[in-house]
């Protein structure tokens, strides 16, 4: 009877770490590349913008993301394209961009995957001439 319990204690202590194994999830970074290219502000003379953006992701799901890149770097330069210089000169202005283009991007994922699989998109380069 001894036996079985410490068997059975083994067997939960098992499976346990194998639990905690495979709830470890590494993350990764995806470039996206080549640079993200555009003018912004309206009319009036042209003003330049160009950001090199690293995503980071759950690592099973890389796969799935570098598939849609196409559609994320068209959201992403859409979303660039409508700014304003505010929005691309101040620190807040560049932190809510940032945020408004996570969300999109996690959108995109959204609709096509059913997940949002980004847990954060960073901005690696930033320039802007004006």
């Amino acid at each position: 009877m001894r036996q079985i319990v410490v068997l059975l204690g083994c067997f939960f202590v098992f499976v346990t770490i194998a639990m905690a194994e495979e709830e470890k999830v590494s993350t990764s970074y995806l470039e996206v590349k080549p640079s993200i290219v555009t003018n912004y502000g309206g009319v009036g003379k042209l003003r330049y913008f160009k950001s090199d953006i690293s995503l980071r992701i759950v690592s099973s799901d890389k796969e799935r993301v570098v598939w849609h890149l196409p559609y994320i770097r068209s959201e992403l330069v859409s979303l660039f394209s409508r700014q304003d210089e505010a929005a691309l000169t101040t620190r807040e202005g560049k932190e809510g961009l940032r945020q408004q283009a996570l969300e999109a991007v996690q959108k995109v994922l959204q609709e096509e995957e059913g997940a949002p699989m980004i847990e954060d998109l960073l901005f690696t380069n930033f320039i802007i001439q004006k």
